[in-house]
């Protein structure tokens, strides 16, 4: 038995739906790359905050994470000391359009005194360390608390009591 034009018609469209050509559903956007922001301090103190970096630590730290109110983003911050001199553990904030800047809380923070188990493995993984030693390296964690990474336009880094120095963006 064969198919009449409104069959047929019907057919096409269903094969075109499937294709994914025609439709009125306009194309599904591309997930956006979370900013990464890198630099250097004079004095030697270098670090990298990357929202998409990730480490053996990163997922347990998530799941710790999920549910935190306001919901809380993670950030892997990597700093490098090429100096001589110990420096202290920064503090980072985050820059937004309109002029406002947020802490970026280091991770045990945003935890609390929390003692579920989550909370408990992510404390484990986390640095206790507050400073960085003479040609010495370290990670550690940052939460961005009720916002979204692609709502900051810059970090600036603060070492101690020198002068909040700007990290520069490496993503989009």
């Amino acid at each position: 038995m064969r198919a009449g034009p409104p069959a047929a018609a019907l057919a096409a469209l269903a094969a075109l739906a499937a294709a994914g050509c025609g439709g009125s559903s306009p194309p599904a956007p591309r997930p956006e790359a979370p900013p990464h922001f890198v630099g250097t301090a004079p004095g030697g103190l270098g670090a990298s905050v990357d929202f998409a970096g990730f480490d053996t630590a990163r997922a347990p730290i998530e799941r710790a994470l999920a549910g935190t109110r306001p919901p809380a983003t993670l950030a892997l911050v990597a700093l490098v000391n090429t100096s001589s001199r110990p420096w202290p553990v920064p503090v980072f904030l985050g820059e937004l359009a309109d002029g406002r800047a947020v802490v970026l809380e280091p991770v045990r923070r945003t935890l609390g005194d929390r003692l579920d188990a989550a909370a408990r493995r992510a404390r484990s993984l986390l640095p206790v360390a507050t400073l960085i030693p003479p040609d010495g390296s370290m990670t550690t964690y940052v939460a961005l608390r009720g916002l979204r990474p692609s709502d900051l336009t810059g970090i600036r880094m603060r070492v101690g009591d020198a002068s909040p120095f700007e990290l520069r963006s490496e993503g989009p």
